[in-house]
């Protein structure tokens, strides 16, 4: 088919658009991945180290009051988490933690 030079550079100008908003989509996809993989990290990350200081609390003062079990699993704070378990070694008690 026959095509006028300003047809040829509308075509050529639609491909170039279609190229350029599959790389953004792609871009905009990969990122969204990377933020939602990151979610999901801490998420679990976050699980776990629950599991840990509720060993850790087990192990220190014995059996936790169901209370205590809902508030541990109620932080999903991974700092606060992190501070909790290093703090078990040195607290005499869970209300000194926090925990009651």
């Amino acid at each position: 088919m026959w095509m006028t030079w300003s047809e040829r550079l509308k075509e050529e100008g639609k491909r170039e658009g279609l190229k350029a908003g599959k790389q953004e989509g792609l871009k905009l996809g990969e990122q969204k991945g990377r933020k939602l993989g990151k979610q999901e990290g801490r998420e679990e990350g976050a699980r776990s180290l629950q599991q840990i200081l509720l060993r850790q609390l087990d192990q220190r003062f014995g059996p936790l009051p169901e209370r205590v079990l809902r508030q541990v699993e109620a932080i999903n704070s991974l700092p606060r988490l992190t501070r909790l378990a290093e703090q078990v070694l040195v607290v005499g008690s869970l209300r000194e933690l926090g925990l009651r």
